[in-house]
């Protein structure tokens, strides 16, 4: 009799932990695998530093500017089986128009921006990089680069993983909200340098960089010029013409130019600085979106010494 209770209750217990089992992969709210799909570096960021491990983040391997990618049938099937796809939009995702998605589970973080959306000039397409040849269309893409901004679409990515993780509401607010401190922080630090070099003429080495100047007060010009490959001549008589009316003594880079190219610039008296968008990986693992931006904020104050020591 006791050997019967005994098998029994170990029956019991089994059928009860199926049953939990069942009800957890079946609930969202108790299923630590929930998956968010991301398209770019800074959402990856905002996800994990927002979910911490209460979610899967998913952010494809991607070489190259996550703009001009476009997914694999494999990778592509990872998003369609999300539990939750965060947007940057704002003409972001190029190949969103091709592919079918749920609906209902893609977030467009871009909706949550309080200023308008900036229209580019025009579309221009050229060759660059392990994507080839891309456009950079009617919109402009890159955002985040306000960290204003930025911090706007980390509130629509906690709001979103509120709604597929309510049961951790409490915990997504408290760690936007130290997020938030950081990118408002950066915010600020820009403002103040963007307000003691607003006349000073700057050259952009790709039409990236947008946002930033709009929120910021930069001012110059956009090129189409990549760290890693040397202009030809008649790009070099383009920018010497340019910078006879401009007067810029400052190009903003995405990447570290080759010494060759920062050379020549220094001939005509132009210097280079780097100003990450941060739109990828960083290639030192130990550089975060903070991190990168913080070292952003310190190259844009050498500008601002060298100014001060040139007025002396």
């Amino acid at each position: 009799m006791k050997i019967y209770i005994a098998l029994l209750l170990v029956f019991l217990m089994s059928a009860c932990s199926e049953k939990e089992q069942k009800t957890a992969r079946e609930n969202p709210n108790t299923d630590l695998s929930v998956l968010v799909a991301v398209t770019n570096y800074p959402l990856h960021y905002f996800v994990t530093r927002i979910a911490g491990d209460n979610v899967t983040p998913y952010f494809p391997e991607i070489e190259g500017d996550p703009a001009f990618w476009k997914p694999s049938s494999e990778e592509l099937q990872t998003f369609q089986q999300a539990d939750l796809i965060v947007l940057n939009g704002a003409s972001y995702e190029t190949w969103l128009p091709y592919v079918t998605l749920p609906e209902d589970k893609m977030v467009n973080t871009s909706y949550s921006l309080s200023n308008p959306l900036i229209k580019n000039d025009k579309a221009l397409a050229h060759k660059h990089g392990p994507e080839g040849e891309h456009e950079h269309g009617a919109t402009a893409f890159t955002t985040w680069l306000d960290l204003q901004q930025a911090s706007q679409q980390a509130a629509a990515v906690k709001d979103a993983l509120t709604n597929v993780r309510p049961d951790k509401a409490g915990l997504f607010q408290k760690n936007f909200i130290a997020l938030q401190k950081e990118l408002l922080s950066l915010d600020q630090k820009l403002r103040s340098i963007g307000n003691r070099l607003q006349h000073t003429p700057l050259l952009f080495s790709h039409p990236v960089y947008q946002y930033f100047q709009r929120r910021y007060g930069f001012s110059g010009h956009a090129l189409h010029w990549e760290p890693d490959r040397m202009p030809d001549e008649r790009q070099w008589q383009q920018l010497e013409l340019l910078n006879k009316e401009l007067k810029a003594q400052w190009m903003i880079w995405e990447d570290q130019p080759s010494k060759d190219i920062t050379k020549r610039l220094e001939t005509l008296n132009i210097h280079s600085v780097v100003f990450n968008p941060a739109s990828n990986h960083s290639e030192n693992e130990k550089q975060d979106f903070i991190a990168v931006m913080n070292t952003n904020v310190a190259n844009l104050a050498a500008i601002e010494r060298n100014h001060l020591e040139a007025g002396k």
